[in-house]
């Protein structure tokens, strides 16, 4: 047995999409072997505590998953790349179309809630079916008294991560590269600088007004001085 083989170091990382090569954020990264977990920023980057033989998983939310088996010789490195597939297939030649469904996205929204119903400690779940664009409608804000102030704080993260999340989710990667043909860090700033707001596409939520709206920023984006 060698010693070092068996000492937990921090496992230095950033995952990219495959495809348009740039960062991914919010992917969770689950340590197998030691049941630990932790997550990429808004940079892709991520650290977790980790040794020699130690399984690590990737997960994000319309990519295929990632595993990665740590070798001793990662721990030597700056940073372990990891490159995660998103879901997509071939529509036409160079053309890739996401898999990642509306109900897929509902499903995952779903299950955030019922986690965050059970970290906060409530017992009966509210859902609306007057869906208000971000998810499954959410309706539990008649539960919160002054005394759960910090439920309510809890809740209004949730809610804003939630808004977030569907925002990403309409306005995602594979559909803003389709229209624009930007990849790596000039896909990264236009998506950052034009970021529709979740209103917008509340009213708007055929993809031929979002194809005009990517269009209309392409105009600014090109037109800006360099």
């Amino acid at each position: 047995m060698v010693e070092a083989q068996q000492t937990e170091q921090k496992l230095y990382g950033i995952v990219k999409d495959s495809l348009i090569f740039t960062p991914i954020a919010s992917v969770v990264i689950h340590n197998t072997s030691a049941k630990r977990n932790s997550s990429t920023g808004e940079s892709g980057m991520f650290q977790i505590m980790a040794k020699q033989g130690d399984t690590i998983r990737f997960y994000a939310p319309s990519y295929h998953d990632g595993l990665y088996v740590v070798s001793n010789s990662k721990f030597q490195m700056d940073t372990l790349e990891v490159w995660l597939k998103p879901m997509v297939h071939e529509n036409l030649p160079g053309v890739f179309v996401s898999t990642y469904t509306y109900k897929d996205y509902q499903t995952d929204s779903a299950a955030r809630m019922k986690n965050f119903i059970e970290d906060v400690g409530f017992k009966t779940p509210t859902f609306s079916k007057s869906n208000s664009g971000a998810g499954l409608g959410i309706g539990l804000d008649a539960i919160f008294s002054k005394k759960n102030k910090q439920k309510k704080k809890a809740y209004e993260i949730f809610k804003d991560d939630e808004i977030q999340r569907y925002i990403d989710f309409r306005f995602n990667k594979i559909l803003v590269h389709q229209y624009s043909g930007l990849t790596g860090t000039k896909l990264q700033e236009f998506m950052h600088n034009y970021r529709p707001s979740a209103e917008w596409l509340r009213d708007n939520t055929d993809a031929e007004s979002l194809k005009y709206y990517i269009n209309d920023r392409l105009k600014l984006y090109f037109r800006r001085p360099k």
